[in-house]
């Protein structure tokens, strides 16, 4: 019985060997693309964006948490906030609260949203909690995504592929 066992495992082995190996599905291209760059002039500065196809009806949200891991008012450290549209032209922004803004484009329409982060002293700061704020310096850029990274609203509820560069 045993050798019959060792002889089904070595014909079922032998099948699952020889078979193709499976293909990967295709790369999506990424419906939100980030990047992130250090900047030292004028002064040392992070400066993000993200790209997106605008949503359906041209009225586009971008927002980051009001609040997340005992940080209060984290969209401070968010500067500067400005939308373009795929050709360069500047788009209208509205600052909807402390934590959201909002651009019109054409519908569908890629848009691209900035902004930057300046050095701060939060580093310095014993409150553990502070050091989940988006923290700058002449040594470390560290930030959370729930509160350093603009994410369009009309694609929360939907998987979506992203793409993160660095400059």
């Amino acid at each position: 019985m045993n050798r019959t066992r060792a002889l089904a495992l070595l014909v079922l082995s032998s099948c699952v060997s020889s078979a193709p190996p499976p293909t990967a599905p295709p790369a999506r291209a990424p419906e939100l693309e980030y990047t992130v760059e250090l900047a030292t002039k004028p002064a040392l500065e992070a400066r993000f964006s993200v790209s997106v196809a605008a949503a359906e009806d041209g009225l586009s949200t971008f927002k980051v948490d009001e609040s997340w891991g005992g940080v209060e008012n984290g969209a401070d450290a968010i500067l500067d906030v400005r939308a373009a549209s795929s050709s360069g032209k500047e788009l209208p922004l509205e600052r909807l609260s402390s934590h959201e803004w909002r651009t019109r484009s054409d519908p569908g329409e890629r848009v691209a949203v900035s902004w930057r982060v300046a050095t701060n002293e939060f580093r310095t700061d014993s409150d553990p909690h502070v050091h989940y704020r988006t923290l700058l310096d002449a040594d470390l850029l560290q930030f959370i995504g729930h509160i350093a990274l603009l994410t369009p609203t009309h694609l929360t509820d939907v998987p979506h592929a992203i793409a993160l560069r660095w400059k």
